[in-house]
């Protein structure tokens, strides 16, 4: 299986995201076929990895994002069905990606709380289950903090709900605007799970194990860096990988 990243500018860390990703990949993927970076070119990566170069288009990082997965399909030969990653989602466990379930948080909401925090994020989640409501789609949350099912076919099928979006004021959530589209002219099986995002208080490895429980995979926060995450991710992941120049 196909991983496409979508890079953009700003890490406040020098994209070692990334780096510990792609480690990740490396050590616990299993079928993992060809690894595609579109976006930002970090500086660092080797010949095993698909780059394509791209500006930001827009102000707005769903859009961006979205744009991105667009043009990676259009110029690469990225296979018709790939995983989308980012360059924060670290594996700890052995990941057959061959086989890699869809995952589902519930519904996407229909409007932001006052005490809602990632307020920016909020919106955008409301701005795409009002643009599939519109055009009478489903609107599950498949926005996951791990690898998340892409196929050219299901950007085929949205292009006109992808064309409005870029008209939204924070753009579509992609993965839950391509993904609901998809279900609904090929419905597949999907398992309701949430995710495992770090922010602080981390106490160690067996600390991140712990709180992952069966989980395979995890995210951090910016603020998680300085926590104390960096040195548990090169503890965790030490070896470079041959995606490193």
């Amino acid at each position: 299986m196909d991983i496409l990243y979508v890079l953009g500018k700003g890490s406040k860390w020098d994209n070692n995201e990334l780096r510990y990703s792609l480690r990740s990949i490396e050590k616990f993927g299993k079928n993992l076929g060809n690894v595609y970076v579109i976006g930002y070119d970090p500086g660092f990566l080797s010949n095993k990895v698909t780059l394509v170069k791209i500006e930001d288009c827009y102000g707005v990082k769903h859009k961006n994002i979205l744009n991105n997965i667009c043009r990676a399909v259009e110029h690469t030969n990225i296979n018709d069905n790939f995983l989308l990653s980012s360059d924060d989602h670290f594996y700890v466990k052995e990941t057959d990606f061959d086989n890699y379930p869809i995952y589902c948080k519930g519904e996407l909401p229909k409007v932001i709380k006052a005490t809602d925090k990632a307020k920016g994020y909020k919106q955008s989640l409301v701005d795409t289950r009002k643009l599939l409501e519109k055009y009478g789609y489903t609107h599950y949350n498949f926005s996951q903090h791990g690898n998340t099912h892409m196929s050219r076919e299901a950007i085929a099928l949205a292009n006109e709900l992808i064309q409005e979006s870029y008209g939204t004021h924070r753009g579509a959530e992609p993965t839950c605007l391509l993904l609901n589209v998809l279900y609904k002219h090929k419905p597949f099986e999907f398992i309701k799970r949430g995710d495992v995002k770090l922010k602080d208080n981390i106490k160690g490895v067996e600390d991140i194990k712990q709180r992952l429980g069966d989980r395979e995979v995890f995210s951090i926060y910016d603020k998680s860096i300085d926590k104390g995450v960096s040195e548990y991710l090169q503890e965790l992941f030490p070896d470079k990988s041959k995606y490193e120049l």
